[in-house]
């Protein structure tokens, strides 16, 4: 190539650059909000429930016929599986009292759970005197986070019902 041809090839890209600074050298702008709303932000944690213990039940076999269990307590392991500490959940515990004849809903709040890396489970005693209840409904517990900026990632652990008596051997 010549002298003339490389001359006239680099003054035609020098007034392309110069005419068109936009095409070439292009910058980004991204817009930062000046305040950030901190409601919008959210943590994720993973609460479950990994048991319900009940203790040892009274009478056992001859209320099995009669649709029934007679708890002598009823206690719920919940974990904090996450990687982010929740302040404050709540947990309901709900069950059909024979007795009674109506559903109790029991509710506690909880906390504080804390992320370890090593996760155990809390053992907190919802009812501490025995109850008769009927065995096909059996006893539901859930557990809800309430801390605000906080999320479950999976809510379908959080939730778990037994039929039976259960004991827990430490």
């Amino acid at each position: 190539m010549s002298l003339k041809r490389i001359v006239a090839l680099t003054t035609i890209i020098m007034i392309i650059i110069l005419v068109q600074p936009s095409v070439f050298c292009q910058k980004h702008q991204y817009k930062i909000p000046d305040k950030i709303d901190p409601s919008k932000l959210k943590l994720v944690t993973d609460l479950k429930i990994t048991a319900i213990e009940t203790g040892p039940c009274q009478c056992y076999q001859n209320l099995v016929q009669a649709n029934a269990i007679f708890p002598t307590s009823i206690s719920v392991h919940v974990m904090n599986a996450g990687k982010v500490n929740v302040a404050t959940a709540e947990l309901t515990v709900k069950y059909y009292h024979l007795s009674l004849s109506k559903w109790v809903t029991k509710k506690k709040t909880i906390g504080p759970l804390n992320a370890t890396s090593y996760p155990s489970a809390q053992i907190i005693t919802m009812v501490s005197t025995p109850k008769l209840i009927k065995k096909s409904t059996g006893i539901t517990a859930t557990v809800k986070i309430t801390s605000t900026g906080v999320v479950d990632s999976d809510s379908s652990n959080n939730s778990r019902t037994i039929k039976d008596c259960v004991s827990i051997v430490k």
